[in-house]
């Protein structure tokens, strides 16, 4: 075979026992037929493992090649991401996680867009979903279309600015990797345990890599207690990754800010932190915009700044 159509699907498995299984079937069941499977387990203490090995045994057939890496330590998401992505033997790399869907046509589609592109980060569409009982409920599609990442004219550098003010990107279980990004940038940063993508993004644009959409839907993104986007129970006006990932930052972003950025940063962090235990109700979304927007001195002198002034960029030190 010639690696250069082969695509490895890294599946992120952490005690995921009681949606894997869905997950594997939707890989096996991909219209693109030269898929790696690699299954990277970070130490779980469910039955995950013993689930995989068992459908492996089942359907490795199906696969290039399948195998599952595990660790006898948890080591984050950023970890278990870069085990399982430095096994891949694919010039293409397609991370899912054990909870979530491929839609049958996905690695095809991803591939074919690729075609004839210098595309190293390809996004498209994910859908929302909960289950009901036995019933899908299908919730909102990401992203928007009117995200940035539809804008005509971007560059990689526009994109790295608007990623220093706020991470954009929340359709990340949609992303197709070019292999190769990671031997000129690197790896996932593992210093950060629970937050994989950003990160990058700000890794990749800094490099001048641009991020690349397809207008097309790809992944069910499964929603429950346990997920990102949160189920019932994490259903706040700020999430809970918004504050945990204060530290990061801290360390990465606002020293790319300036005097100004960095005192507009520190008020909003300051309001969510405030507002960080209401439910995200319609009324409790309207004071939190209230008070991160109109309340807020600093967005009114940057309005004032650019449309006036003419002045960009305001929150950023000169030369970013």
């Amino acid at each position: 075979m010639n690696n250069s159509n082969l695509v490895s699907i890294v599946l992120i498995t952490y005690n995921s026992a009681s949606y894997v299984i869905e997950t594997l079937e939707s890989i096996a069941g991909q219209t693109y037929k030269d898929i790696e499977l690699i299954i990277s387990d970070d130490c779980s203490s469910d039955h995950t493992v013993t689930l995989c090995k068992s459908w492996l045994e089942e359907h490795k057939e199906r696969f290039f090649n399948a195998e599952i890496v595990t660790t006898e330590v948890n080591s984050g998401i950023p970890g278990n991401c870069n085990r399982g992505i430095k096994k891949a033997q694919g010039a293409w790399i397609k991370l899912i996680a054990g909870d979530d869907i491929l839609l049958p046509t996905a690695i095809e589609d991803n591939f074919e867009f690729t075609k004839g592109k210098d595309i190293k980060i390809l996004f498209s569409k994910i859908q929302l979903f909960k289950m009901v009982g036995d019933e899908q409920v299908n919730l909102s599609v990401k992203p928007s279309n009117h995200h940035l990442l539809l804008s005509k004219g971007l560059t990689a550098k526009k994109l790295y600015h608007t990623l220093l003010h706020a991470d954009l990107i929340s359709f990340t279980p949609s992303v197709f990797f070019n292999a190769s990004i990671f031997t000129e940038i690197g790896f996932f940063d593992e210093r950060y345990r629970l937050m994989e993508d950003y990160p990058f993004w700000l890794k990749a644009t800094k490099n001048g890599v641009m991020l690349h959409f397809m207008d097309k839907l790809t992944v069910l993104y499964r929603i429950h207690d346990q997920s990102v986007f949160g189920g019932a129970k994490n259903e706040k006006i700020v999430s809970k990754a918004y504050l945990r990932n204060e530290n990061f930052r801290r360390d990465n972003v606002y020293p790319n800010y300036s005097t100004f950025g960095l005192l507009n940063a520190k008020y909003i962090y300051g309001v969510n932190n405030l507002l960080k235990n209401l439910n995200a109700n319609s009324f409790n979304r309207k004071v939190h915009l209230f008070l991160v927007r109109y309340t807020n001195p600093f967005y009114w002198i940057n309005a004032v700044g650019e449309k006036i002034f003419g002045i960009k960029n305001m929150k950023l030190k000169r030369g970013v």
